[in-house]
């Protein structure tokens, strides 16, 4: 995981943090912001985030294609304002853990009669007490 991390890190350099944050194998593209969603650009006034958010893509994918990464079309989604990564909804707004952790997590015992069963607990606490 640590070899796959380093390698979209180092292809997507130029592009961290301000268009793109990746983990692992997943490549979000951010959006635009908030302010921006109601200015229009060119003779058919498209929106400037559509726009934006084109040529952005557009980097990403030609920069990992230059890098001779393969994509699953399948598994790939764009347009998105909201994703699930790695079991976070993520939203322009910011993210939270998904409603199927969350339920997981509070569905856990009260008693634990081992070390291994507390060590799980508060694995799991300290990734979605946010």
């Amino acid at each position: 995981m640590a070899h796959m991390e380093n390698v979209m890190s180092k292809v997507l350099r130029d592009y961290i943090p301000y268009i793109t944050m990746p983990f692992l194998d997943d490549i979000l593209i951010k959006g635009c912001h908030v302010e921006a969603k109601d200015e229009t650009v060119g003779p058919n006034e498209c929106q400037r985030f559509v726009t934006d958010h084109i040529r952005d893509c557009k980097k990403v994918l030609k920069r990992l294609e230059g890098a001779q990464f393969t994509f699953s079309g399948e598994k790939s989604a764009f347009g998105q304002s909201k994703i699930l990564v790695v079991d976070h909804l993520c939203r322009p707004y910011g993210w939270k853990p998904s409603l199927a952790k969350v339920e997981a997590t509070s569905a856990m015992k009260e008693e634990y009669k081992s070390v291994t069963e507390v060590l799980r607990f508060l694995g799991a606490w300290a990734f979605y007490h946010i």
